[in-house]
């Protein structure tokens, strides 16, 4: 009996100890060097630079707008659009309530100061926009409100006004009228997108090549940017912990003189594995030798 208790106890004792040996959570899992990357933002297409306001040195948020290419047919037709697709919501409006449209001179008086007020912020905006002290969202929406304006204005001063609702046959194909607008609208708005460089990433400035009016070509280097809070580390691990280890897997990074901060595997097979982290302490510089392990 007691040779079989022994035996029952040996064989959990190496179960436990399979187990611990498959599951590496805690260990670390090797080391390496912090590369920081530093991306470079190129021209999205052949034209004049608009809209760069940020400087060498400037710190950016991930997404920022960094600058776009100027497209003046694209944004004429964005323009038009954008004050057609006013125009019909102003009708729409009218179609549906008759009774507030009309001539009052309070209410004309009122869309009239609108009008002249979103005229001058227009204006002002797409000055701005020219000469590239802010971005083109910024002009865009002050061309949204004069279009508004004009046709509140517009609606205010009709001399036609309708005694009773229109048909619900009319208000659907207004509807759709302004359906149909505000598609052609985002496809414009999806193309100017296109010519609009934004930062990858949280970081510095580092490089800049070019200044607004800038005619540069498509792929053209404009600036680089540093990331200040992404980082990989890439390293040989021992071959039977790799086994074990998955992408997206969690992992802690430790930096002597810094506190631990998280990260994931991005990539791991038998030669190399790569830890990516969007949290590193920003004063950690590049070349930083870190430990990595398994998060519990």
């Amino acid at each position: 009996m007691p040779k079989i208790i022994l035996t029952i106890l040996l064989a959990a004792i190496m179960l436990i100890c399979g187990c611990s040996n498959n599951n590496p959570a805690g260990k670390k899992i090797g080391g390496g060097k912090i590369d920081i990357p530093i991306y470079t933002i190129e021209a999205p297409a052949t034209g004049k630079i608009r809209g760069m306001i940020s400087e060498q040195g400037e710190r950016i948020s991930k997404g920022q707008p960094l600058f776009a290419i100027a497209d003046e047919e694209t944004d004429r037709q964005e323009e038009l659009i954008t004050t057609k697709l006013a125009k019909a919501k102003a009708d729409l409006k009218s179609m549906e309530e008759p009774s507030s449209s009309g001539t009052n001179p309070g209410n004309i008086a009122a869309a009239q100061q609108r009008y002249n007020l979103a005229r001058q912020n227009a204006e002002k905006m797409n000055k701005l926009l020219a000469q590239g002290a802010i971005a083109r969202r910024q002009a865009q929406a002050a061309q949204e409100e004069l279009a508004a304006a004009q046709a509140a204005l517009q609606a205010a001063s009709q001399h036609n006004i309708l005694l009773k609702p229109s048909s619900p046959e009319a208000i659907n194909s207004q509807k759709q009228l302004i359906s149909q607008l505000q598609t052609e609208q985002q496809m414009l708005r999806d193309k100017q997108l296109q010519n609009e460089a934004a930062s990858p990433c949280t970081g510095i400035i580092t490089e800049k090549t070019a200044e607004n009016n800038f005619t540069a070509e498509a792929g053209q280097k404009i600036m680089t940017v540093t990331a200040t809070d992404t980082c990989t580390i890439t390293f040989s691990p021992d071959k039977a912990l790799a086994a074990q280890l998955q992408p997206q897997q969690q992992v802690t990074i430790n930096i002597k003189g810094f506190p631990p901060f998280p990260g994931f595997i991005q990539s791991v097979d038998k030669n190399a594995v790569t830890v990516f982290s969007d949290n590193k302490p920003e004063d950690i510089e590049n070349g930083s030798y870190a430990d990595i392990f398994i998060t519990k």
